[in-house]
Parts: C-alpha cells; sequence; structure tokens
C-alpha cells in the first residue's frame, strides 16, 4: 500500500462506503453487525452466524479444533468487504474399552 497521506485516506474512505454499504444490506436482510476492522485490503465485517435461508453464504475459509469444539470460520464477499462468520460444534467423546 502507498504511505502517501491522501492515498491513505482515500483508501479508508473507500472502505467506509463499502462498509456502510455492506451493514445497511446485512441490516435490511435481519443480519447484526459485531466488529468492522479495515485494514490494508477489504473491510472485514463479523457478524452472528446467518440462518440457513439467508441471501449470505459462504466458503470455509479456517477452520480449528480444540478440545474436541471445531471452530470453523466462514467468510462471503459483499459489497467490496468480507463478511465472516464463525460456527462452533462439539463432538462427543466416544471411550472404547478394551
Amino acid at each position: 500500500m502507498d504511505s502517501n497521506p491522501s492515498s491513505l485516506h482515500a483508501h479508508v474512505l473507500a472502505q467506509l462506503q463499502a462498509c456502510h454499504m455492506s451493514v445497511q444490506e446485512l441490516a435490511r436482510q435481519g443480519l447484526c453487525a459485531r466488529r468492522v476492522c479495515i485494514g490494508e485490503r477489504r473491510a472485514v465485517i463479523l457478524i452472528d452466524p446467518p440462518l440457513a435461508n439467508t441471501f449470505l453464504h459462504g466458503a470455509m475459509r479456517r477452520r480449528e479444533t480444540i478440545n474436541h469444539v471445531t471452530r470453523t470460520v466462514m467468510a462471503a464477499p459483499l459489497h467490496g468487504c468480507q463478511v465472516e462468520w464463525e460456527v462452533s460444534e462439539c463432538r462427543d467423546l466416544v471411550t472404547v474399552q478394551a
């Protein structure tokens, strides 16, 4: 990214405009933005998991399992931003005795 203050300002303004459009669309669809992060690339908007029948469908971005709980981060593009949400799944321990 260019370190020119004018270029940085334009980049932040463009991301803020994209965030504004995205948050408005999410609100129209009944989804709530929990956090917005503006960085060097696209802005990231974190939301609660959407219902299965919503307009927003994502692809898996990251998955990790700790203590039998699998956390999956899903992501979808929206108006130049990346919308992300987390889905957690707990797996029961099955003990096999010999």
